[in-house]
């Protein structure tokens, strides 16, 4: 399995996507979703060579960078400068 790291951008975006969905479907529904994530976070260690994924020459690492609801557009939110960000 692959290490994972999780950059402070898309901790906040996750949080932020978690709490609003508390708060519009409730504490399970929100959950619920946590698990997903989570499930796509294993699924993306298991195999990083899906689509939307770059994978670098030493692919033991994973680095999630955002973490982009489906309804958001992802080339407004993400960009080139996205992977350069130490944060």
């Amino acid at each position: 399995m692959r290490k994972l790291i999780v950059k402070p951008l898309a901790l906040q975006e996750q949080r932020q996507t978690l709490q609003h969905s508390r708060k519009m479907f409730g504490s399970r529904a929100a959950r619920a979703y946590e698990a997903l994530i989570r499930r796509a976070y294993r699924a993306l260690c298991a195999d990083p060579k899906r689509a939307g994924v770059v994978v670098s020459d030493d692919d033991a690492t994973l680095t999630i960078l955002r973490v982009l609801h489906d309804s958001m557009d992802i080339t407004q939110h993400a960009s080139s400068e996205d992977d350069q960000s130490g944060g």
